[in-house]
């Protein structure tokens, strides 16, 4: 017997192996078709929701259900329930109940979707901060089937103020390319969007209700304009404003910030000097500076002479003598491209071209001239009118009218002179006159003319 024993042990522990493997293989399948069977019950819903205090929160809601259309077709209603904080249903009652009307704690609580076609969205409306919690979805179809998803709840924060937009956009450009920036703003209501604006103010931006990935909303505006150089650096801010009831949230402390980038080749390029005069003394020491806008960096500068190339740096210095003189220009060059700058003219002080001393000739020449053609017409303006006035007036006459008779003179007629003759032969001097002179008056007198000069002056009227 003992022996027997030894020969059948030896064959009873597969035996019992063997069983042990078949019990283990049993319980997978067993679990492998519950396994299977729960991935016919799914959900779809947010993870996490953020609400505004005093609007309203859509929760997106998509459900799946193993043989639905057969337990549909034969229930006499369909109910979409909501529990918050736990998802055991019997230590929990539900705040929403749509077959039964149920609302707890909150105002107003709706169903938008139709759970016969497999939507649970709801909307809870006038959300508070305490109704910040996990909730629970239920679908309940007739008294036969019950089915809770503790596994997929939607965590609700409510917030006293909104989150701020989100801005996308291109890093960097390239000038003249074309931009678009993106601004983002969460709807948890979508029956109340939020407004966006831009600053700086732009025209006619594209904004529109989007739903994003999880089946929630969003106002999507997009700003598109070609890139300029003055657009490097420039800050753009998008706000939004959520309306609540009859009044308007301003986002004015959540507004993003997005700081545009351009690259561009050099631009407003200039060439300065210093010092600043004019002729320049020879032995001044004179100082050249290129500067310019340029994003990437200005990699090269380059100095040109009459348009000859003389030096590769950012600023020239020399002491001004006579082979310094002429017209001067800078180059600037970048990765994106290059620029040059307009000419600067140096001059050093008492030099001057034979043109220039041509010029100054002619000029003094032309001056001289124009003051002689002056004077002289000055001049014959002046004997014109003197001439005038004289033939006036002779013209003029005055008559005199007296008792010594009528006489006619032109004014300012020069003195007449008039000659009288006197005959003194006739008058003998007596005796007693000679004597008193001391004459002898045996003496033949002869016949003497005297005349007498008279000038008659002519009087005016």
């Amino acid at each position: 017997m003992e022996n027997l024993s030894e020969l059948v042990h030896p064959l009873q522990k597969p035996i019992e192996i063997m069983a042990s493997y078949g019990s283990v293989l049993f319980w997978a399948l067993l679990v492998s078709q519950l396994v299977s069977g729960e991935q016919t019950y799914s959900l779809s819903v947010p993870t996490k929701i953020q609400a505004l205090k005093g609007s309203c929160l859509q929760i997106p809601c998509t459900f799946n259900v193993s043989d639905f259309e057969n337990k549909v077709k034969d229930s006499s209603y369909i109910s979409v329930v909501w529990i918050r904080n736990k998802s055991q249903f019997k230590d929990n009652p539900p705040v929403f109940n749509s077959s039964q009307n149920t609302v707890r704690g909150f105002e107003k609580i709706e169903l938008l979707g139709d759970p016969r076609k497999k939507n649970g969205t709801t909307v809870f409306y006038n959300l508070q901060t305490n109704h910040s919690d996990n909730y629970y979805f239920r679908i309940e179809i007739g008294d036969e089937f019950r089915a809770t998803f503790p596994n997929n709840p939607v965590e609700v924060e409510v917030k006293d103020s909104p989150s701020p937009p989100q801005i996308s956009g291109n890093y960097q450009v390239r000038e003249r390319s074309p931009v678009t920036l993106t601004c983002t703003a969460a709807a948890p209501c979508p029956s109340q969007p939020p407004t966006i604006t831009w600053t700086p103010s732009q025209k006619n931006p594209r904004t529109e209700l989007i739903e994003n990935l999880d089946k929630t909303t969003s106002v999507l505006s997009k700003l598109s304009f070609t890139a300029s150089y003055t657009d490097h650096l420039k800050k753009f801010i998008c706000k939004g404003s959520y309306p609540i009831g009859d009044k308007k949230y301003q986002m004015s402390q959540n507004s993003s910030l997005y700081t545009l980038r351009v690259l561009f080749s050099p631009k407003e390029i200039k060439a300065t000097i210093q010092p600043l005069i004019d002729p320049i003394p020879e032995g001044t020491l004179v100082t050249l500076t290129c500067s310019c806008k340029a994003n990437p960096d200005v990699r090269n500068y380059t100095w040109y002479r009459n348009y000859q190339k003389i030096s590769e740096s950012h600023i020239l210095t020399f002491n001004m003598t006579a082979r310094d003189e002429g017209r001067y220009q800078c180059r600037a060059e970048n990765h994106v491209g290059e620029s040059k700058s307009t000419t600067l003219q140096l001059k050093i002080e008492g030099s001057g071209s034979p043109t220039k001393v041509v010029a100054i000739v002619i000029g003094c020449l032309l001056s001289l001239l124009l003051c002689v053609l002056t004077i002289s017409i000055v001049g014959w303006n002046k004997r014109k009118v003197s001439a005038r006035s004289q033939e006036t007036s002779q013209c003029q006459t005055a008559a005199v009218d007296a008792e010594y008779g009528s006489v006619k003179t032109k004014e300012e007629q020069p003195a007449e002179i008039h000659y009288g003759e006197i005959d003194f032969s006739k008058w003998q001097p007596n005796k007693s006159s000679m004597e008193d002179n001391g004459s002898d008056p045996g003496q033949v007198q002869t016949q003497e003319t005297v005349y007498a000069e008279v000038r008659k002056l002519h009087t005016g009227h």
